[in-house]
């Protein structure tokens, strides 16, 4: 961490907080820093090493997230950290109930639209809204270190799945102009609605 603190040429990087918000750390400057993913993976599976009890089951949770959020499927250590996670969500959980008004409310809101139908009304006032709108969808292009389009795709999907990489840091990469792997995203807008 000390090390990282003073590091100033790290291009790909995420943020981690040295003293973990759950348990009570803060968002300000000198308790953030700036890892590589596989400082950043290594980190929080350090952490779920250095702490016990209820700590502990709080690193494997953070631990588990971000093993999620960057798609590792694999490893007894990834299978141990979601075993934790959900007996830290069931502890949690555990002693609450819903009313059963609460319960058929979730429900309902569940359902959406399933088995209905808009009214004519409805999908007349949901046509006229549409007309004029100039919004468009996302697509990509993807520069090299020469500003050079090397890449477009049509949407942020395809470039998920080009890069393997999770849509999360995809949007991370392109709306906070961050390189991946020496490539710059940048977002474009094509085919406009009529």
């Amino acid at each position: 961490m000390e090390r990282a603190k003073h590091r100033s040429d790290i291009t790909e990087y995420e943020t981690h907080h040295i003293h973990p918000k759950s348990l009570g750390g803060s968002n300000t400057k000198d308790n953030l820093v700036k890892l590589s993913l596989r400082e950043h993976f290594l980190a929080h599976r350090l952490l779920t090493k250095m702490h016990t009890g209820e700590a502990r089951r709080k690193m494997y949770f953070a631990f588990y997230r971000l093993s999620n959020r960057h798609q590792i499927q694999t490893g007894r250590f990834y299978a141990k950290s979601k075993q934790q996670a959900r007996e830290y969500l069931s502890q949690i959980h555990s002693g609450k109930t819903l009313s059963e008004e609460h319960k058929q409310a979730i429900r309902e809101k569940c359902r959406g639209m399933v088995g209905k139908k808009h009214s004519d009304d409805a999908i007349a006032v949901m046509s006229k809204a549409k007309l004029g709108n100039k919004n468009a969808k996302v697509g990509v292009n993807v520069r090299d270190a020469n500003n050079n389009i090397v890449l477009q795709f049509s949407s942020i999907a395809d470039l998920v799945t080009h890069f393997n990489i999770s849509r999360a840091q995809a949007e991370g990469y392109i709306y906070n102009n961050r390189p991946f792997n020496g490539l710059m995203f940048e977002r474009t807008k094509i085919i406009k609605r009529k």
